[in-house]
């Protein structure tokens, strides 16, 4: 019997090096071993499968009387319904352990994750996010509409901030996410097709493959521009789609974590604001796109605390807790989500506050149009986080997760080396005009001063047609000179 994704066959867990598993096949013995994952061809009897679905099948192992490579006949085959679906609390074990992780209060969380399973300090905030991007929903109705849930978070920074390492030392110890690094290709991340003889077959690459898990995409600014254009739809709609000629669609809802360096070696400080090093390795269309981005310049955190001597205690919060949470939140349905009109008002108004102060075009962070589905996000992975459930199935955001989360991006987009609000101020001078502005041209307009009508004249039409139609600022100064 084995586990297999239509038109490539999997076997279990053969070899015990890789430090990783497919979200929807894991299984609670999954998470705790690591696993390699071998590709066969193989070839099935019965009707046709599907390409987007996992199946447990049974068959003949054979070799290929062309080139003696193994080759798989299966003659039955069922769906596989994997683990984080079919999770609940029903035995005392698991119901032992998220209690356990319940009852831990939110700080003494992230104290236990820096002080005994990174080992890094001064940088709680991307530890915190890291906590969002990793307890975050696959969907949710928010203010009467169905939601994508799943969060997507950045951290941008100096070389020797520990980006990479938070990630790394996080994920491990769950035992959840595939890292994936910047020779990766669209066909390796999206998939792509392969030829046997005379026939193609589709071949899913990473994000598929983790769907509904974690994703990790290490040295972003590495990666080449088609591989980041490629990600654009699959962020957006969570469905990978390979448009070749053996075509097909599959679900790749991931959460998502990229990490990256400045473009072309600049330092965090080279910048007037430091929010704006995200311009350099993508597009505004895809940096609209993530929930929250974390900024590390090296000069945040002093010497002192960085080189701390580590306490190496065993951690509170055992990987069993940890597991046990993680499956519990990504297993939460969308009828299980629930957000009371008290907090839906809330999280509105925390998210026009939020885009008022940062909202630009150059860095769309904190775009007016879908704030509030970010914020609601945000809120709803805190909630998990926190445990934030009266009876073990529902999953109930409260007020004070949206306080908190509304601290959390204020924090992070504010620091002088981030400086977010004082962008959108600048980009708000240039892109409005203000009362004053419009006296002083009226004032022209309307002059009787004959040096003013000298100098102006020809002008007076077209400045009163751009201040009649409120365009930009800096297109009507430029008209008076």
């Amino acid at each position: 019997t084995t586990l297999f994704r239509s038109n490539v066959v999997t076997t279990i867990a053969e070899d015990e090096t890789e430090k990783k598993f497919e979200a929807e096949d894991c299984t609670k013995e999954s998470m705790m071993a690591a696993k390699e994952y071998k590709d066969y061809m193989a070839f099935f009897t019965g009707n046709t499968l599907e390409t987007s679905k996992t199946y447990v099948g049974e068959g003949t192992v054979m070799a290929n009387p062309k080139n003696q490579s193994i080759t798989v006949l299966f003659d039955k085959a069922e769906p596989k319904h994997g683990q984080i679906d079919g999770f609940n609390l029903d035995n005392d074990e698991d119901l032992a352990a998220f209690m356990e992780w319940k009852n831990i209060p939110m700080q003494e969380k992230i104290d236990d994750f820096r002080e005994n399973i990174c080992m890094i300090y001064g940088r709680d905030e991307i530890i915190m996010a890291m906590m969002l991007v990793i307890f975050s929903s696959l969907e949710f109705t928010f203010n009467a509409a169905h939601q994508k849930g799943w969060v997507e978070g950045i951290f941008i920074g100096d070389s020797g901030q520990a980006k990479s390492k938070v990630v790394e030392r996080i994920t491990t110890y769950a035992g959840v996410g595939a890292i994936i690094g910047q020779n990766c290709s669209v066909a390796g991340l999206i998939g792509g097709n392969e030829q046997y003889r005379d026939q193609r077959y589709i071949t899913w690459g990473i994000m598929p493959r983790n769907n509904k898990g974690l994703i990790f995409l290490d040295e972003l600014q590495e990666f080449r521009i088609d591989v980041i254009s490629a990600l654009r739809t699959v962020r957006s709609t969570g469905i990978a789609t390979i448009n070749k000629m053996k075509g097909g669609q599959h679900e790749a809802k991931c959460r998502l974590i990229c990490a990256a360096n400045p473009k072309d070696r600049k330092s965090m400080a080279e910048y007037q604001y430091g929010a704006e090093s995200l311009t350099g390795i993508m597009s505004a269309a895809d940096i609209r796109r993530f929930d929250l981005a974390c900024f590390l310049a090296e000069d945040d955190v002093d010497k002192s605390v960085i080189n701390q001597r580590a306490k190496n205690t065993t951690p509170r919060i055992s990987r069993k807790v940890f597991q046990t949470a993680i499956l519990w939140a990504w297993s939460r349905k969308e009828e299980q989500i629930v957000f009371t009109d008290e907090v839906t008002q809330a999280i509105l108004d925390t998210a026009k506050s939020i885009s008022e102060m940062f909202n630009t075009d150059v860095v769309p962070l904190c775009n007016t149009a879908d704030m509030r589905e970010k914020i609601a996000r945000l809120v709803c992975a805190l909630a998990a986080f926190l445990g934030k459930t009266p009876d073990n199935e529902q999953l109930i955001p409260e007020l004070a997760d949206v306080k908190s989360i509304e601290k959390f991006l204020t924090d992070a987009y504010k620091k002088a080396s981030v400086g977010l609000d004082q962008l959108a101020k600048d980009r708000r001078k240039e892109t409005t005009i203000d009362d004053e502005q419009i006296n002083h041209l009226l004032s022209l307009i309307n002059s009787e001063k004959e040096t003013d009508k000298k100098k102006y004249g020809k002008m007076m039409p077209i400045m009163k047609n751009l201040v009649d139609a409120d365009l930009r600022a800096t297109d009507i100064m430029s008209c008076v000179g």
